[in-house]
């Protein structure tokens, strides 16, 4: 269990150096059109590997390959990693980093232990009753997070690197769609954990079968990425509503079904409003990006995707803390699995609502005289 957890530790540190430099470089070798198209491709990307992770996990350990159990799973990231560091070593031979950027090692920790403060007590609060030191993890994340803003104020006024730039997340549309990132990645891993506890432990499913109920999400997304090219003349602020109403829709649909969820016999249904709430994610989460990098220059191009990668993380964090709270304290309290799973996925309709309430103040603000045409 120890070599487990240190693998994971080290594949968690790799995926997080990584993921924002790929939107780093896709911001700075696409242009105009050709850059939202590229955002759009990382984002279908983003949502099909998020969604078909358990379907191919749970046929890996339904399989039982070689008498491994689950022990396969982890043979899937190896050798696309070294296929990927082949690839990049002649696409982005001529993308230099900036040398006045250094590490801020206080501000590393300052954040790392400021969301411990605020995670640990939300995933572990219920399970041990909420004891006195959980409530006193979550207040101690207030100064926490206040030593934070002021060390990196105090860096920003002596022209040093700040991991956290202050007067990055000042910028207008910016530091609107860094808490709609937030907010849009909070929904989805923390259904995901529900809803395979709902159908596994609630309703006998095996983990193949969860997956293959689920794989409507991957369906929807590759059905969005269909419509985004008959789209292409329509506002990506428009595209990101229409995305996020479709996924409110879908969830809708999916949380209506509870009532007298009969398992099995109900599952075409269930995999109908997950057909929908994919095409709507498919629809946002490429102008989500877009927009979000559109009017930042090249030189932040990558702490600003870091930025947004890291709202993705504490995003899906909270997510999963936030509805797996939900779903136990109902079970906790003697309700069954169909109603817990419905207040679990309340959490993940109100991410989502969110989400699209700020796209639409950002499209109310922006005035756009024709929003038809993007």
């Amino acid at each position: 269990m120890a070599w487990l957890q240190t693998g994971r530790v080290a594949q968690g540190i790799g995926a997080a150096m990584v993921s924002p430099q790929a939107m780093a470089i896709a911001h700075r070798m696409f242009k105009g059109p050709d850059r939202a198209g590229a955002f759009a491709i990382f984002g279908l990307v983003a949502g099909l590997a998020s969604v078909l992770g358990p379907l191919v996990g749970g046929w890996l350990v339904s399989a039982d390959l070689f008498g491994l159990a689950w022990r396969p799973i982890f043979l899937i990231n190896p050798p696309l990693a070294v296929l990927l560091v082949f690839a990049l070593r002649h696409r982005i031979a001529g993308i230099s980093g900036d040398a006045r950027v250094h590490f801020d090692p206080a501000a590393v920790a300052l954040s790392a232990l400021g969301l411990l403060c605020v995670l640990i007590p939300l995933i572990e609060g219920r399970r041990f009753g909420w004891p006195v030191w959980t409530w006193a993890m979550l207040l101690a994340a207030l100064p926490v997070f206040g030593a934070l803003i002021w060390w990196e104020r105090r860096r920003g006024r002596a022209g040093r690197t700040q991991l956290l730039p202050l007067a990055l997340l000042g910028q207008g549309d910016f530091r609107w769609y860094v808490p709609a990132v937030g907010l849009f990645f909070a929904g989805l891993p923390g259904f995901f954990l529900i809803l395979a506890l709902f159908l596994q432990t609630g309703f006998g499913f095996s983990p193949l079968q969860s997956g293959v109920t689920a794989f409507p999400l991957s369906l929807g997304i590759m059905v969005a990425s269909i419509l985004s090219t008959a789209l292409t003349r329509v506002s990506p602020q428009l595209r990101g509503m229409l995305g996020g109403a479709l996924v409110l829709l879908g969830m809708g649909l999916v949380r209506g079904l509870l009532r007298g969820f009969d398992g099995f016999a109900d599952q075409p249904w269930l995999m109908g409003g997950l057909l929908l709430a994919g095409v709507g994610f498919g629809l946002a989460v490429g102008p989500l990006f877009h927009l979000a990098l559109e009017r930042v220059a090249e030189v932040e191009a990558g702490i600003a995707s870091a930025l947004l990668q890291t709202f993705q993380q504490i995003g899906g964090a909270f997510g999963v803390a936030v509805m797996g709270s939900l779903l136990f304290s109902r079970l906790d309290a003697g309700q069954d699995w169909t109603t817990a799973f419905a207040a679990g996925t309340l959490g993940t309709i109100l991410c989502f609502a969110g989400f699209l309430a700020l796209f639409i103040y950002r499209w109310l603000r922006s005035g756009a005289a024709d929003p038809q045409i993007g």
